[in-house]
């Protein structure tokens, strides 16, 4: 929770203030296109919660399996088990 927290502000951080890279590249371009020497972040409701949706998923998917393995042996079986 406090590596969310600390994410967002530093989101809402660089999406006020950007990464100045201006003494790095100056006038760079790649295939015509020209890079803004500030860049910044975009911080959207979905930016957040699609990552916190999919760890819920993919952690429930990963415990799922082992769960239903473990309620499928008989207790008398899985003090024997190894």
């Amino acid at each position: 929770m406090f590596a969310l927290v600390l994410g967002v502000l530093l989101s809402f951080y660089l999406e006020s203030y950007g990464i100045d890279l201006t003494n790095i590249i100056t006038g760079m371009s790649f295939g015509g296109i020209a890079f803004d020497p500030i860049w910044r972040a975009e911080v959207t409701y979905r930016t957040v919660l699609v990552p916190i949706i999919t760890l819920f998923i993919m952690g429930g998917l990963a415990v799922l399996y082992p769960a239903i393995k473990a309620a499928l042996i008989q207790p008398v079986k899985a003090i024997h088990y190894r």
